[in-house]
Order: C-alpha cells, then sequence, then structure tokens
C-alpha cells in the first residue's frame, strides 16, 4: 500500500473514532457555544481571550484514544497494517489528529475574526497568540500519545487536567502573599532559579500560558519539549511488536 494511501486511511479512521467519541463531540460543541454565550452576555474581547486559552485542549482531547488500546485491543492485526504497516500507522495517528485538529480550530478562529473585524473589535494581536496557542495544541497531542503508551484510553487525559487543577489552585493559594508566584507570571520576570524552575515545570504541563504576551520567550521550551515528545514517541513506536491472538 502507498504511504499516501495509509495517511488517507489514518485520518479517516480518526475521524470515525472522534465522531463515536461521546466526551470529544461534547467539547468540539462546547468550545463554538462557549465563545457565542460570552460575546452575548459580556463581550467579544472577553469570549476571544476564553477561546484562545482553551482551545489547545482540543488537541488533548483528540490523544485520547491512546496508543495503548490500538495496540493491546488487536486493531492493528488487520491485514491493512500487515508488514509492519501498523508502525506507520501509529506514526501517522498523532499526525492526523493533529491535522484534523488545526483544521478545526483554524475554521472556528477565522469565523471569529471575521467576526470581530467586522464588528471592529479584532486585534492583530490574537493571531500570534493563536499560532503560539496551536504550538501549545501540537505539544498537548503528542504528550497525551506518549502517555497513552502506558495509560488505558481517556486516563491521560484526566490525569493532566487534574494536574492542571491541582497546579492552578496551587498558585490562586500563593495570591494574598507579597510577590506571589502569580505576580511574577503577570510580569514575566521571574527573581531567583527556583522559581524560574517552578515556572518551568508550570509551562510543560500546563502550556496554555505561554500566550500571555510577556512570556511568549517561553514558547521555545515547548518547541524543545514537543521535539523531544516526538523522537522519544517514534522510537517507541519503531520497537512496538503485536502479538497474534
Amino acid at each position: 500500500m502507498p504511504p499516501g494511501h495509509l495517511q488517507k486511511i489514518t485520518v479517516l479512521l480518526a475521524l470515525k473514532k472522534l465522531r463515536r467519541s461521546g466526551v470529544g463531540t461534547l467539547f468540539f460543541g462546547v468550545l463554538p457555544g462557549l465563545f457565542l454565550y460570552l460575546s452575548i452576555q459580556d463581550s467579544f474581547e472577553t469570549a476571544m481571550k476564553f477561546f484562545l486559552f482553551l482551545f489547545p485542549h482540543v488537541f488533548l482531547f483528540l490523544s485520547a484514544k491512546g496508543m495503548k488500546d490500538d495496540i493491546e485491543n488487536g486493531p492493528l492485526e488487520n491485514v491493512l497494517f500487515s508488514e509492519e504497516r501498523f508502525k506507520d500507522y501509529l506514526i501517522y495517528k498523532s499526525r492526523a489528529s493533529g491535522f484534523i485538529g488545526l483544521v478545526y480550530v483554524s475554521a472556528i478562529f477565522g469565523l471569529i475574526s471575521i467576526l470581530g473585524i467586522t464588528t471592529r473589535h479584532f486585534v492583530w494581536l490574537y493571531l500570534p497568540q493563536f499560532i503560539i496557542g496551536c504550538l501549545a495544541g501540537i505539544y498537548y497531542l503528542y504528550l497525551g500519545s506518549f502517555l497513552s503508551f502506558s495509560m488505558k484510553a481517556g486516563s491521560h487525559v484526566l490525569v493532566l487536567i487534574l494536574a492542571q487543577v491541582l497546579i492552578f489552585v496551587g498558585i490562586l493559594m500563593t495570591v494574598a502573599q507579597r510577590g506571589s508566584f502569580l505576580d511574577y507570571v503577570e510580569k514575566g520576570r521571574f527573581p531567583d532559579f527556583i522559581s524560574q524552575l517552578k515556572f518551568l515545570a508550570v509551562v510543560a504541563l500546563f502550556p496554555n500560558v505561554i500566550m500571555i504576551r510577556k512570556i511568549w520567550f517561553y514558547s521555545l521550551e515547548i518547541a524543545f519539549l514537543l521535539a523531544l515528545v516526538f523522537i522519544i514517541q517514534n522510537q517507541l513506536i519503531r520497537r512496538v511488536e503485536i502479538r497474534k491472538s
């Protein structure tokens, strides 16, 4: 089978799994609905900020159908994946999910931007924020796929979200303190090496924060981690062996 055909099959399979996923379908429907609600109840600016902050999670949910389930539950034993084509499929799987995610969020951002431009509320700063958000989203996708090698479908998504909630609560607990961690984040400056390390850890688990203008520099960390996870994942896939049932 030519590589191009396998890539098309992978995209079709990814779309089919997405349609069958109740959580994924709900999330994909909630995002534009939330934007419209906030636009009507508050303002275009508030709605856009919420969209830019939340949309990278689309890619995390796209990684919910994990590698472990495909490897252990038999679908890779299909003749389509014979002669170790299943390894190419596993590699293309993340790319297909990334492609679907980029098309989806770009379509929504495009429609929102048209609305903002026609009503003269669009700010061109939103465009680089969106691009950086896409980088965070692709990182979510590959991080989720990497974690799914050792976790059942969806478990890694729950683990990451719980970690983010704990991080958020921890940051909020410092707000009342003078020179709180949140102050450092807002200013984009950290007074010591320990607080710098803490923020690097926050970025690794909660990459949405890099869309704050004063810390765009930390998108380089996400780019580095994305490349690292991408290389490790490909190496893991190349070592996968399917045991015939």
